[in-house]
């Protein structure tokens, strides 16, 4: 169990009434409207209720989005729209994925949410050279994908005469 850094926000005395009081004293309203939750969280970084060593504990931002009287449909999950690439780092360690408020999540397929966050980091785009040690300083050297990954060409190419080698 880590501890999540505390948001800076203003604590709030008249949430809606179907907040149970005991995660409504654990939260706090940040500037964005996000509820961010200041007690336990998962290794992933999402807030956590109940007792971590039976079943993990509960999550919170679905607790909540369950508790709002909304529903998951089958084969979907919940998406933080609060999470915005360009300004935050995304991973286990960001600050959005422990706010509990329900009008800051939609129900999505996993797919969609998959996409939906999806980006090169800056990391990955400051690289010359890929996995395999090709030169990627060129734009026309990475073939970028519909969804917007990205793949040296040359790794590509390889890989497209292996899988023809494999096929005779």
């Amino acid at each position: 169990m880590r501890p999540l850094p505390l948001a800076e926000g203003r604590l709030v005395t008249a949430w809606p009434s179907w907040v149970p009081p005991r995660i409504a004293a654990r939260l706090l309203v940040t500037e964005e409207g996000c509820w961010a939750w200041t007690g336990d969280v998962s290794s992933y970084g999402y807030g956590r209720v109940g007792h971590p060593r039976r079943q993990g504990g509960r999550l919170l931002h679905r607790i909540m989005w369950f508790a709002s009287g909304r529903s998951i449909p089958p084969g979907h999950v919940l998406d933080h729209l609060c999470h915005d690439p360009a300004t935050c780092h995304g991973g286990d360690t960001c600050p959005h994925r422990a706010c509990a408020n329900p009008d800051h999540m939609r129900a999505v397929t996993r797919a969609e949410n998959v996409a939906a966050h999806r980006r090169v980091t800056r990391y990955a785009a400051a690289r010359n050279r890929c996995v395999r040690d090709h030169d990627v300083s060129d734009p026309a050297s990475i073939y970028t994908y519909p969804d917007g990954s990205r793949e040296c060409r040359e790794c590509r190419r390889e890989a497209k005469r292996r899988a023809r080698r494999a096929a005779r």
